[in-house]
C-alpha cells in the first residue's frame, strides 16, 4: 500500500466517531479494495482502561469482517482516537499492531474542535507514516452507523 484513499464523507465519520466520545479511545475498520477505502465500520471499544487503550469487541470485528467478505471488500484499514496524545502510534499500538499491509489511522483529539488524523504502515516491526488521499466530492451516505459508498 502506497497511501490510502478516502472520501470526505468516511474522513468525516470517523473523526465524528472520534468526538462522539472524548474522553476514551474509539476503534473501527475501514473496509476496501487495494488503497481505496469504500465503507467506514465503527468498532466498539472494550478494552477496560478505554482512555489510553483500545480493545476492538470481538464479535463486532468477526461480524464486520463477514460484512466485508459478502460486499467483496478487504480490510484496508484500523482507526481509532489519541484523546489526549498526538497522531502518533504508541508503543502500545506497536505491541498490538497484527495486520501487516493495512493502514492504521489514529486521530488526535488534543484540539478537539482540529482533530488531527494521521495514518501509518506496520512493517518490519515499526510503522511508517502513509498519505491519505481525501476526496472532497463524493456520494457516501450514512446507514446507521456504518459509511457506505454508493
Amino acid at each position: 500500500m502506497n497511501r490510502l484513499e478516502l472520501n470526505a464523507s468516511h474522513y468525516r465519520c470517523i473523526v465524528e466517531h472520534a468526538k462522539a466520545s472524548p474522553s476514551d479511545e474509539v476503534c473501527g475498520l475501514l473496509g476496501g479494495t487495494q488503497e481505496r477505502c469504500l465503507t467506514v465500520y465503527p468498532g466498539k471499544n472494550i478494552a477496560p482502561t478505554p482512555e489510553c487503550a483500545f480493545y476492538m469487541d470481538p464479535h463486532t470485528q468477526l461480524t464486520t469482517m463477514r460484512l466485508m467478505l459478502e460486499r467483496g471488500e478487504e480490510l484496508v484499514g484500523i482507526y481509532h482516537s489519541h484523546p489526549s496524545s498526538a497522531a502518533l502510534p504508541s508503543a502500545r499500538d506497536a505491541d498490538c499492531a497484527t495486520y501487516p499491509g493495512v493502514a492504521y489511522l489514529i486521530v488526535s483529539l488534543i484540539d478537539v474542535m482540529n482533530p488531527t488524523l494521521a495514518a501509518f504502515q506496520f512493517a518490519n516491526n515499526s510503522f511508517e507514516p502513509l498519505p491519505i488521499m481525501i476526496e472532497q466530492n463524493d456520494k457516501t451516505e450514512y446507514r446507521g452507523t456504518i459509511c457506505i459508498q454508493e
